[in-house]
C-alpha cells in the first residue's frame, strides 16, 4: 500500500508527514551507525557517505542525500554536503548573504527557518506534486521520483541543520522506506545538533579570542590565574587620526575605516604566524610566541608581519581613493620582546584571555612613539638587537610610566 502524503502538527510545526511514536522507531542500520560510528564525527564528507550506505543496506533507495550544517562562522552561515550515487560528495560552504537570496527564499530550508515545518515530503512523481521549491523542479528534470526533507535543529536554538534523502525509484520511496527515514530524525538530531555544537564552540572561540587562545580555553584553561609565562614579541598596532575622523565622519564611514585596517592587520599578522589577541578600540595586540633563545627568529617573523600589514593597507587605500567620507588608512606599530603571562586574568566570573607583564606596558607606551618620530614602525632595543641591519636609531626618549629613558629605532619599511 502506498504512503499516502498526511499533514501533522507537530506542536504548532507542520510535518507533512507526521514522525513515528518513539516507540514504534525502526532503528536498522543507519540509526546503528549514526549512533556508533557516526556519533561524534568530525568529517561531514564521510559522514554522508556511510549514512547513505546503510540506509541502502536498510533497503531503503536512496540515490541523493545532503546535509546541511549550521556553521556559525562570521563568514560561513552553513556546510553543505550533497552525496549522490556513483558520484563523489561535494562540499560547499553557503555565506551568509545567502540567506537573504531568492534561491534561498524558494527552498526548503527557508520554512526550517522559520520554524514552521519539521518535515516537508514531495511525491515528485505524482502530478498532483506541487512545484513550490525550485529543488522540485531541479529534481524531477534530473528523474528523480520523491523527496524528502527532515529539519535537525533543535527547538531551544536558533541554529537550523537538514537532511534531504531524494530516490530515483518508481513510484517515490516505499512506505518501509519512508519509516526508516523518519525514524532517523530524532536520532540524527540529536547527533548532528552535538557536531554543531562543538564546531561552534571552536569557531566562536578563535573568532574572539584567537587560534591559539580559543583552543586553550576550549582545552579547559578557564581559572583566573591559568597560564604561563612565555617570550614573545608583543605588538600594538594603532589606526592614525581615528579620534578626529570619527567625530566627523558617519557611523557606516568609521565603521568602514575600522574594517578595513582590521583586515590588514589580522590578515598580515596571520600570514606571518602571529596571533591577534585583542581589539583595543582603535588599536590592534599581536603576539609572536617564542621558544626561549629563539627570539630573533620571532623578531623577524614580527617584522615581516609589519610590512605584510602595511602592504596591505597600501591595497585597501587605492580602493579608497581619498574620498571624504573613505579617507587614506595610516597606521604606526611598536615591537618589542620580551617575558610576558599569557593567560587568564580578569573576575572569578568574567575573565580575559591575553597577555600582561612590563614587556607588555613598554609595548603599549612605544606605539605613541610613531606619530612624533614620524615612523610607521618603531622597535625597543631589545627588538633591534636581533634586526641590526634593518633599524635606524632613533635616540633615547622617555615614555610614560617608565622611570628611566628608553632608545627606540625605526624600520625602514
Amino acid at each position: 500500500m502506498r504512503c499516502r502524503c498526511r499533514r501533522a502538527n507537530v506542536r504548532g510545526v507542520i510535518a507533512d508527514i507526521p514522525l513515528p511514536a518513539v516507540e514504534a522507531m525502526r532503528l536498522g542500520h543507519a540509526a546503528t551507525y549514526v549512533l556508533g560510528e557516526g556519533r561524534g564525527f568530525r568529517d561531514a564528507r564521510l559522514f554522508i557517505e556511510q549514512l547513505a550506505a546503510s540506509l541502502q543496506r536498510d533497503g531503503v533507495a536512496v540515490d541523493r542525500l545532503n546535509i546541511v550544517l549550521a556553521a556559525m562562522h562570521p563568514q560561513v552561515a552553513a556546510i553543505s554536503a550533497t552525496w549522490k550515487s556513483s558520484e563523489d560528495v561535494v562540499v560547499v560552504p553557503r555565506a551568509w548573504v545567502g540567506l537573504g537570496s531568492l534561491e534561498f527564499k524558494r527552498s526548503p530550508m527557508a520554512l526550517f527557518h522559520a520554524r514552521t515545518h519539521l518535515v516537508i515530503r514531495r511525491l515528485l512523481c505524482s502530478a498532483a506534486c506541487a512545484v513550490d521549491f525550485d529543488i522540485v523542479a531541479d529534481l524531477r528534470e534530473q528523474g528523480y521520483t520523491d523527496y524528502l526533507a527532515l529539519q535537525l535543529g533543535g527547538q531551544l536554538t536558533t541554529r537550523v541543520n537538514a537532511v534531504t534523502v531524494a530516490t530515483k525509484q518508481a513510484g517515490g520511496f516505499s512506505d518501509d522506506a519512508l519509516h526508516t527515514l523518519l525514524s532517523l530524525q530524532r536520532i540524527l538530531a540529536i547527533v548532528v545538533e552535538s557536531h554543531v555544537d562543538a564546531r561552534v564552540a571552536t569557531t566562536l572561540l578563535q573568532t574572539y579570542l584567537g587560534e591559539d587562545a580559543g583552543a586553550r580555553v576550549l582545552a579547559g584553561q578557564v581559572q583566573r590565574g591559568q597560564g604561563e609565562a612565555i617570550p614573545a614579541v608583543i605588538s600594538f598596532c594603532d589606526l592614525r587620526n581615528f579620534t578626529g575622523l570619527s567625530d566627523r565622519l558617519p557611523r557606516e564611514a568609521v565603521l568602514s575605516m575600522l574594517d578595513d585596517s582590521f583586515d590588514a592587520i589580522v590578515t598580515g599578522v596571520a600570514e606571518h604566524g602571529g596571533e591577534v589577541l585583542k581589539f583595543i578600540g582603535d588599536a590592534v595586540l599581536t603576539v609572536f610566541r617564542a621558544r626561549p633563545g629563539e627570539e630573533a627568529a620571532a623578531c623577524a617573523q614580527a617584522l615581516r608581519a609589519s610590512r605584510a600589514v602595511l602592504a596591505r593597507i597600501a591595497e585597501k587605500n587605492a580602493g579608497r581613493g581619498d574620498h571624504d567620507d573613505r579617507p587614506l588608512l595610516d597606521v604606526g606599530m611598536s615591537l618589542h620582546v620580551g617575558d610576558v603571562h599569557y593567560g587568564n586574568i580578569g573576575s572569578p566570573s568574567r575573565l580575559d584571555f591575553t597577555v600582561i607583564g612590563p614587556a607588555v606596558n613598554l609595548a603599549s607606551r612605544l606605539q605613541g612613539l610613531c606619530r612624533p618620530l614620524q615612523r610607521r614602525v618603531v622597535v625597543s632595543a631589545e627588538v633591534a638587537r636581533h634586526l641590526p641591519d634593518a633599524v635606524e636609531d632613533l635616540g633615547l626618549h622617555t615614555l610614560k610610566g617608565l622611570l628611566e629613558p628608553v632608545h627606540v629605532y625605526g624600520v625602514d619599511c
